[in-house]
């Protein structure tokens, strides 16, 4: 076999795998690989995880396009740290991540518990950004 034949094979059969994973895939999936990833050292309600991933995605706050795509590198995205480093990538990735991974504890009881690591955090509900720290009387500033 010649050498551009077994490099035009790779290539399609890693193209292939892409495809199959961005076509198997769903938003709630790559919410809750991120939160997984990046809250690893966190004991995580798994039923609250999915609870979270399903009201991000209906809200549409990262697009359904970056969320196939990280569902395609989900092999890669994984295994290293694709988020460190000082290139444009790591930077988008890191700032899509803190806003999901944000939004998530702020969702949960972590702040509301003491911040314990040792602890199982509970989803509460998707924090609604006009209802100013969870206070159901506080009201927006009339403008």
């Amino acid at each position: 076999m010649k050498r551009r034949t077994f490099v035009l094979l790779g290539m399609v059969a890693a193209t292939s795998v892409i495809a199959l994973e961005v076509g198997d895939s769903s938003d709630e999936d790559a919410i809750a690989m991120v939160v997984r990833r990046r809250l690893d050292y966190l004991k995580l309600d798994p039923e609250g995880l999915r609870r979270f991933s399903r009201d991000l995605a209906a809200k549409h706050v990262i697009s359904s396009a970056k969320f196939h795509l990280l569902s395609g590198i989900r092999p890669v995205y994984t295994r290293y740290p694709l988020s460190s480093g000082s290139n444009r990538l790591a930077y988008l990735l890191r700032h899509g991540e803190d806003r999901i991974v944000s939004n998530y504890l702020i969702s949960t009881d972590f702040f509301i518990k003491g911040s314990d690591e040792t602890r199982v955090v509970q989803y509460l509900g998707l924090i609604d950004s006009r209802r100013a720290c969870g206070n159901p009387f506080a009201r927006p500033p009339a403008g």
